[in-house]
Formats: C-alpha cells, sequence, structure tokens
C-alpha cells in the first residue's frame, strides 16, 4: 500500500512539475519570438508575499485584447525568465482571475490563431491546427511527467550511481527551453519509452539483418570495424558458409518491427535479399537523441534511423542528411590535425551503411530507414566516461533539486568545493568559443554546437576538454572551401554542407552564443543569484583580448569579432511560432537583443 501511495504522490508531483516547465517555455518562447514589445515588468508584487526578488509581469496580446499577469521570481537578460506558480489573467472590470495551465496554454494559441488568420482556409482549418498544438503540447508534457516520475520512483537507485557520461546522456528530462514541445515523440507507445528512452535510462540489443551485397552499399573514411566481435561471431554462426555474401546492418529494435511490416520488406525476405538475425551482441545506450545509441563494445555512436516524430521530425537518415554528413567528414578527417588539440576535439562520423536497391521506386525510402552513421569515440575511454558529460544534461536540475547538474559535477571534480565561476567561465571560453572562432575564421567551417552535441570533461573542478559531435548540422563558407580546394577533390560543387559566408556565420551566432553560451550563463548565473550580465561581461572581455592578440593579423576574425562586440542584435529561431504555423521543419529566426553589446552591469 505504501509503495501505491508514494508511486500516487510521485506521479502527481512529475505531473504539476511538467506543467511548469511547458508553460515557462512557452511563455519565454512567446515573449522572445515577438520580441519582448508586449512583456511588462513592474515592481509591484502581485501575490503579495512580499519577496525582495519577485516583481510583476504582465503579458499584452494585442489581438485577443487579453492579458496575462503574474510573478516573475529571476528575470533573464537572454530570456530564461523564471515565474511563479500563479497565473491570471485581467477581466475587462479590472480583476484578475487565477487561471490553469491548460487555459493558459488556449490564450496564447488564440493570440497566434489571429496572427495567421488571413491563411486559414476556413474556420475548421483553424479548429484543427488549434486541437493538433494542444495535442503535441500535452503529450511533451505526458512525456515529460513520465520521465521526472521515473525519476522519483528510481532517485534512491539512481542517486547511488555515479553520475557518468552515460547518466548525463539519459538524464535530460526537461528538453530544449525554448521550444514548444521539447519532449514530444509520436509513435512510441508507453511500453516502448520504458523499453527505449533514454529518460527511462533503458539499455537494449540491437536488432540485425543480413543483407546481399549486391544491395548493400557503404562508405568509410577510416579502416576501422564498427561492427562488434560478438555481433559478427554469432552473426557467422547463423549465416554459416552464406556469410560471404552478406553484410551485417543494425537496426533500432522498434525500427526492426516497423520495417517488417512493410510488404517490399517481406518481398526481400522472401527473396533471400534480406535475412532476419534478430537481436545480436551486448547492450547498447540510447543517448539524448533518442535514435543515436553508445556501443561500448566498440567505443563508438550508431546513428540509427528511427521513424518516431520527435519534437519537429522524423529522424530517419535521407539522402541529404547521409551527402551532407559525409561531405562534413570527408573535409574534418582531412584537416583534423591542423584543428585538434588537447583541449578541443570532435568526434567524427567515420562510416555509413544503407540497403539499396536501384530499380526500385522506394530506393530514397529504404536508403532513409536502413541508414546507419558510424561516429568514433576512442576518446570516450572508460577514465572519461567519469569526467564527460553532455551539456544538455547539465544545465538542467534534477526535479526538485536547488543546483543544477553542472555544479553537483564541478564539486564531484573537485572534493565538494566550487571554484570561481567568471575565472571558470574564462577557461570554457579558451577551450569551445575561441577555437570555434578561430576554425570559422580560418577554415570557413561552423558547427551546429548547441547543447545536444557539445560534451565537456570537467575535472578538479575546471572545463578541461571541449567536444563537439553530429557533423550532420556542420556548415562550410563556399568561398573558403573552393580557395582550400576541397571541391572536386573532397566535396562537389552542389554539395549541401556549403553556405555562404554569411549563412555560416549566422549558424554560428545562433547555435553557439544564442542556443549554448545563453543557457549556460543563465545556469551559472542562477546558481549565484545574479544577473546574468556579469557572466556576459567576461565573454565580453574574452572576445576584446582575442582581438587584441589575433585581431590585427587575421582579418576575417577581426571582423567577426567585431560584429559580436557592436552589433546589437542576435538570431534565435521562432520554434513557437514557426511550429504553430507548420513550418516547424524549416523554422524562422527573430532578432533578440545581443548581450554582448549592452553597457556593462
Amino acid at each position: 500500500m505504501k509503495i501505491k501511495e508514494t508511486k500516487t504522490i510521485s506521479f502527481i508531483k512529475s505531473k504539476k512539475l511538467a506543467e511548469q516547465v511547458a508553460i515557462r517555455s512557452l511563455l519565454n518562447s512567446y515573449v522572445r519570438e515577438t520580441s519582448n514589445q508586449y512583456f511588462v515588468i513592474s515592481e509591484e508584487d502581485i501575490e503579495e508575499r512580499n519577496q525582495a526578488q519577485s516583481k510583476t509581469f504582465t503579458l499584452h496580446l494585442p489581438l485577443t485584447g487579453e492579458q496575462v499577469e503574474g510573478s516573475i521570481i529571476y528575470y533573464s537578460t537572454i530570456g530564461l525568465h523564471e515565474y511563479g506558480q500563479n497565473f491570471y489573467t485581467r477581466q475587462k472590470n479590472g480583476f484578475l482571475v487565477n487561471v490553469e495551465i491548460k487555459l493558459l496554454i488556449d490564450v496564447l494559441l488564440r493570440e497566434l490563431s489571429l496572427t495567421k488568420s488571413k491563411d486559414w482556409g476556413d474556420e475548421k482549418d483553424e479548429k484543427n491546427c488549434h486541437q493538433e498544438m494542444r495535442d503535441q503540447i500535452k503529450n511533451s508534457i505526458d512525456k515529460m511527467s513520465l520521465y521526472m516520475q521515473n525519476y522519483f520512483n528510481n532517485q534512491y537507485l539512481l542517486c547511488r550511481e555515479q553520475f557518468d557520461f552515460i547518466r548525463s546522456e539519459q538524464s535530460v528530462l526537461l528538453g530544449h527551453p525554448f521550444h514548444p514541445l521539447p519532449k514530444s515523440s509520436e509513435g512510441f507507445s508507453n511500453d516502448d519509452l520504458t523499453l527505449y528512452a533514454p529518460e527511462m535510462q533503458a539499455s537494449f540489443r540491437l536488432h540485425y539483418v543480413a543483407v546481399r551485397n549486391e544491395i548493400f552499399k557503404e562508405e568509410w573514411l577510416a579502416d576501422d570495424n564498427f561492427i562488434p566481435s560478438s555481433v559478427r561471431g554469432e552473426a557467422n554462426l547463423k549465416l554459416g558458409a552464406a556469410v560471404e555474401w552478406f553484410s551485417l546492418v543494425p537496426l533500432h529494435p522498434w525500427q526492426a518491427q516497423y520495417l517488417f511490416g512493410k510488404q517490399a520488406i517481406q518481398r526481400l525476405i522472401e527473396g533471400g535479399q534480406l535475412i532476419d538475425l534478430g537481436l545480436l551482441g551486448e547492450n547498447v545506450y540510447p543517448t539524448v537523441s533518442v535514435r543515436t545509441v553508445w556501443v561500448p563494445e566498440t567505443k563508438c555512436f550508431y546513428k540509427l534511423p528511427l521513424h518516431i516524430r520527435v519534437t519537429n521530425l522524423i529522424r530517419e537518415n535521407t539522402p541529404e542528411h547521409t551527402r551532407r554528413t559525409l561531405d562534413a567528414a570527408k573535409v574534418i578527417y582531412g584537416i583534423t590535425n591542423e584543428i585538434e588539440q588537447d583541449y578541443f576535439k570532435i568526434l567524427k562520423e567515420t562510416g555509413y551503411s544503407t540497403v539499396r536497391i536501384n530499380e526500385l521506386s522506394e530506393k530514397d525510402s529504404f536508403m532513409s530507414s536502413f541508414g546507419v552513421f558510424y561516429r568514433e569515440a576512442k576518446a570516450l575511454d572508460r577514465d572519461e566516461h567519469g569526467h564527460c558529460f553532455v551539456l544538455a544534461s547539465l544545465l538542467e536540475n534534477f526535479p526538485e533539486e536547488k543546483e543544477s547538474k553542472l555544479i553537483q559535477m564541478i564539486r564531484q571534480s573537485n572534493q565538494g568545493e566550487v571554484p570561481d565561476l567568471y575565472n571558470w567561465l574564462r577557461h570554457y571560453l579558451y577551450i569551445s568559443m575561441i577555437p570555434m572562432l578561430r576554425l570559422l575564421a580560418d577554415k570557413g567551417i561552423s558547427f551546429e554546437a548547441h547543447v545536444q552535441n557539445s560534451l565537456v570533461s570537467i575535472k578538479q573542478g575546471f572545463p578541461v576538454c571541449f567536444y563537439l559531435r553530429d557533423l550532420e548540422g556542420m556548415s562550410i563558407d563556399r568561398h573558403m572551401a573552393n580557395e582550400a580546394g576541397w571541391l572536386k577533390t573532397m566535396i562537389e560543387n552542389d554539395s549541401p554542407v556549403l553556405y555562404t559566408e554569411k549563412e555560416a556565420w549566422m549558424r554560428m551566432k545562433y547555435y553557439f552564443f544564442v542556443n549554448h553560451l545563453g543557457v549556460l550563463i543563465h545556469t551559472l548565473a542562477r546558481f549565484k543569484q545574479i544577473s546574468e550580465m556579469y557572466f556576459w561581461n567576461i565573454v565580453k572581455e574574452t572576445l576584446w583580448q582575442e582581438k587584441v592578440d589575433k585581431g590585427s593579423v587575421n582579418y576575417r576574425l577581426s571582423m567577426y569579432l567585431m560584429d559580436l562586440l557592436d552589433n546589437p542584435i542576435l538570431p534565435a529561431k521562432a520554434n513557437f511560432i514557426s511550429r504553430f504555423n507548420g513550418h516547424g521543419e524549416t523554422p524562422l529566426f527573430v532578432n533578440i537583443t545581443n548581450p554582448m553589446h549592452i553597457s556593462e552591469v
């Protein structure tokens, strides 16, 4: 009975926490994407709690005429405001009415619908869009609640384990703070989530198929064999003498069942072109992206296809994504010795395999559904696993914990002590921001360095190594690629990895300075209970020092540094408005205030 009561309490608590996270994300996204023009802060304490740090916010919704009010506990320079637990709408007679989360979501959706009213075909379109968005927000809240409930129910066991690399990959419970659906997924049942979700601390064996060599396509940039010896041994026993005619392709177990339900796949199996080998090898661990798994036996990642919609996208490896990734990998392999340092490393895709049948109309679909990227990660050895963490995880708090995991890991590595965090940030910028700025200036290469693609190793309280991963998001300045002689030698002129200089720079400004550095600085500032501007001033100082040290001899670098310091705006994705308008796969961008341009505190 006590266990049942405890689980009921954890369910209620998890649901409430998930709703609070969701409304914070929705409000902050809406405020950012409407340029803060209807968001007003006053000194009044709306809930009369007499707390010095609590102020009142008023959000005017001009098209519906509605007004949302509530307490704001922390005002964030980058827009990660923190709110009280209660929200109100102001009636025409001036009275405030307390509103539940569901009603508050509807208030925001009504306003967004009027901004798009001229595009609606009819009233039915508007209602369908509203309902779809409501359902997706509920999906995200439900999933987040489930993950938190799992944490509460297993808290005792989890706390006994050391927090290491895999634990960090599997404890991103909240997701993107500026996304309306940070934890939504469509396709997984609740039973599937228990089996496969990283947030549920899942591990599982992969499903393998043997593919006739004539329909097997692969491309490798290194000689490493990323199929574990245990898998090859089991496959050899099952295939016998026919083994030389086949190659192995790993599949996520959910994807295997999805594919085996298709008639075209069944015909390949009946024709002997595919052989179902079942589950082989040792357990692998799903990482924060859900479909990418860590394979301990070969110290690598498999970026698997998964026909599940996670946030905005179906997560399969399309031909365009494949070409982008491989072209990016070819360039990085060619210059690795020039760009990597002891403190700055890139986890590179090493190879790719899929099924390709040219005469079938579904050939592109087959390639996407079977395509696997193999990413080497030998640097993440057993020792490094105890010090290296995915940044997205460190920037979250465990439910009901006061300190972020970042601060906890700093303590864990430094006998419980937290060093001077201004100095900590200087170290971090030196191993991350500075190498990436120099790489863009010298080679024209920009990375999609958001917090899920960034790993940091922490020793004796300080960051000592920064890792980047997932080359699919990399962009290369076309002009620089041509000057370096990469076109026609490493990559073709029409490669999707090529961008204009302006586009490559814009992507870096968003992914690193807004998405990545903005959340990191917010986390540090909240721990010290001070304005984020104290830490943004450290960024400004570091940029100025780089200009003094290198700017006079590197025009491109100087140009980027001065843009960061002098430009009053930075680009940010408008995820909420884009998703509502059906552009989730190609989101709009808005301008936000550049904190490196603001006067010092």
